[in-house]
């Protein structure tokens, strides 16, 4: 691994969330979505979060915070391919009337000084690397 970079995912992933917070993101980190707010055309224009605080019975503890919408220009859904409100929008949208693969990727660009980073410089998401295990 000479000249290579080993980083820690979980704290680069903090990291840009201060960057993108700091350029103007809104990031609602533990609030899950339980549903999605489609205006008159049927466009995705935000979500529900769920509502904490709720005890085994159903009964409102003193801890309580009701759901909220939270609209945006941009909804994200980072829950996966088989999460509760993917998998409604999926249906909702007739995104599987044929079978097909679809994937949905998003891409960081970083501003670096030309001067710190050498030629050939390459960051590794995981170690050992995935084509390692076999």
């Amino acid at each position: 691994n000479r000249e290579n970079v080993i980083i820690s995912l979980g704290e680069m992933c903090k990291w840009m969330g201060k960057e993108a917070e700091a350029a103007g993101v809104d990031i609602f980190a533990g609030f899950p979505a339980v549903e999605t707010i489609k205006d008159k055309d049927k466009r995705i224009v935000g979500v529900v979060t769920k509502s904490r605080g709720i005890n085994t019975k159903g009964e409102k503890k003193n801890t309580f915070e009701d759901s909220v919408e939270i609209r945006a220009k941009t909804t994200i859904l980072a829950e996966g391919s088989r999460g509760f409100v993917t998998k409604k929008v999926i249906l909702d949208y007739k995104l599987e009337k044929e079978p097909h693969h679809y994937t949905l990727g998003l891409k960081e660009l970083w501003k670096v000084p030309g001067s710190g980073v050498k030629e050939g410089f390459c960051l590794l998401y995981t170690s050992p690397s995935p084509r390692d295990r076999g």
